[in-house]
């Protein structure tokens, strides 16, 4: 991907600066909503975010290979959603080594379902799901199935709505090794109540590796069905208004499904839309990705969904979410802000459009942002699991507001010293200028100037730190070294020269 960015000799823009900006005008220069969450006592190579889900003011983030109960044991963190505090850290009562305890997580009305596909509850790697009081954190249930045996996978994918959770075990073998399954509990009593399987489950299918729930319908993925090809894959609507008796109603296959798609990979449903992930499909390149929409009631494909720019390897579509008239595809190996830096993107619904493109503020090469993303009204979150929390790809997640689409400035590294800087939500193609001053104050953008009678949160003289052209997603970044007499004293903010927007002020600290 292309990019311009280069310095200009700093000039200094004459004009007057009043003594104290408006609240209004405080309030338009603060950064975009945005929270990062990671784990208090999170651990090298934790990976929390591997698993994420949100509901009303609770986040919570799976962190897989956490140690606390034996190496790679696993773990959960429950964070505020309105600030992101840390509020419970949850363990499973009879966790051990390998249990991969937080790789998929769900909220309930007062639960939280943890999934451990590791578990050896019927033998190695039989799987369990545990239900946890989302106030306290006390451990409610374990769940595993009656039939449950060695090498399952039950708990590897779940999801919950009221008192059901449909939870998958995609490595079972009913109809041949590996064809999968998946299961219904009640999670207020912890009893089994039914166990989902397509009328033409096969060897290597993988039923059960994406599972979703919305009112009466449940939707399950098989990303290795074979029905257009070797890995082309599947997925399956069930009728569940007698959980007892779930009824197949539909099988979903795209239009241009194609062989090695692993479409079903991912999944979600919600009212009367399903969506499904596909992130090796090669429509915009080798395994650059897709995900569709369908009729959850007819399972009549709707849409399918691209990213704009999307590419090689973006592997869009890996997981999806989707809440009313929005749905949101991560793609982590997107490399915006450095290799497999990450991005998640949001789509309307009703017209299949992409909105926006969603990029961690500070991403770098390798965090692996989008790995994981789930949505609720207009508030999404998404997993990094490979980011730097507290320790080296401990992992963290990031609440956005999705509504909010202000310009940002955000910048990350050491003062003094080496300093990354970028700009977001930038017009497409805009030239954009970095204006620095000493201090703070509502500096009015002179005559003979772009964006003449502008008022900026700064003060003093102003002058220009940088310009550079943003790109397809808005983005503009650059990178300086800051000297020791400098930090903590510069404020930087940025102007779209074609829109005249401007960013947050950001301290150089």
């Amino acid at each position: 991907m292309s990019r311009c960015v280069r310095s200009w000799t700093l000039m200094a823009l004459v004009g007057l600066a009043a003594g104290g900006a408006s609240p209004s005008l405080l309030a338009q220069c603060d950064p975009p909503t945005m929270f990062r969450v990671w784990a208090e006592d999170g651990g090298r190579h934790d990976y929390l975010g591997r698993g994420v889900a949100i509901r009303g003011d609770v986040i919570v983030c799976g962190a897989t290979d956490n140690d606390e109960n034996g190496v790679d044991a696993g773990a959960a963190y429950v964070f505020d959603a309105e600030t992101g505090a840390q509020r419970l850290k949850l363990l499973a009562g009879d966790g051990a080594a390998d249990d991969r305890f937080g790789y998929a997580v769900a909220i309930g009305t007062d639960v939280i379902l943890v999934g451990a596909g590791g578990s050896d509850t019927h033998g190695d790697s039989s799987g369990a799901a545990y239900v946890f009081d989302a106030s306290t954190g006390a451990q409610l249930h374990k769940l595993s199935p009656a039939d449950g045996s060695a090498g399952d996978d039950f708990g590897s994918s779940l999801a919950i709505d009221g008192d059901l959770a449909i939870i998958g075990a995609l490595s079972d073998a009913d109809n041949g090794d590996r064809s999968g399954s998946a299961y219904l509990f009640d999670v207020t009593t912890g009893e089994e109540i039914a166990k989902l399987l397509p009328d033409d489950d096969d060897v290597g299918d993988y039923f059960g590796r994406s599972v979703s729930i919305s009112g009466n319908r449940v939707v399950v993925g098989a990303y290795l069905d074979d029905d257009v090809g070797i890995g082309s894959g599947s997925a399956y609507l069930f009728d569940i208004t007698d959980p007892s008796q779930p009824v197949q109603i539909a099988k979903l296959i795209p239009d241009d499904n194609a062989e090695g798609d692993w479409f079903g990979v991912s999944c979600g449903i919600s009212g009367n839309v399903a969506i499904v992930g596909a992130h090796l499909h090669d429509h915009l390149g080798s395994n650059a990705g897709a995900a569709y929409l369908f009729d959850a009631t007819t399972g009549a494909q709707l849409a399918e969904l691209l990213a704009i720019g999307g590419s090689y390897g973006d592997l869009f579509g890996w997981t999806v979410a989707i809440d009313g008239p929005l749905a949101l595809v991560g793609a982590q190996w997107r490399d915006d802000l450095g290799d497999s830096s990450g991005a998640a993107y949001l789509f309307d619904v009703t017209t299949g459009e992409q909105i926006s493109a969603l990029l961690a503020p500070d991403g770098q090469a390798g965090d692996e942002f989008g790995y994981s993303v789930r949505l609720q009204g207009s508030r999404a979150v998404i997993g990094a699991p490979r980011d730097r929390g507290n320790l080296p790809v401990s992992g963290s997640a990031y609440i956005i507001d999705t509504t909010d689409t202000r310009m940002g400035l955000w910048s990350a590294g050491r003062c003094p010293g080496h300093k990354f800087f970028r700009v977001t939500s930038a017009t497409p193609g805009a030239r954009c200028a970095v204006l620095l001053s000493f201090g703070q104050g509502q500096f009015t953008i002179p005559p003979n100037h772009p964006c003449s009678g502008e008022a900026l949160c700064l003060g003093r003289a102003v002058r220009v730190a940088r310009t550079g052209t943003a790109d397809e997603l808005g983005i503009i970044r650059f990178d300086v070294e800051i000297a020791a007499p400098y930090c903590g004293r510069i404020e930087l903010q940025a102007l779209d020269l074609s829109s005249c927007r401007i960013s947050n002020v950001l301290l150089v600290e």
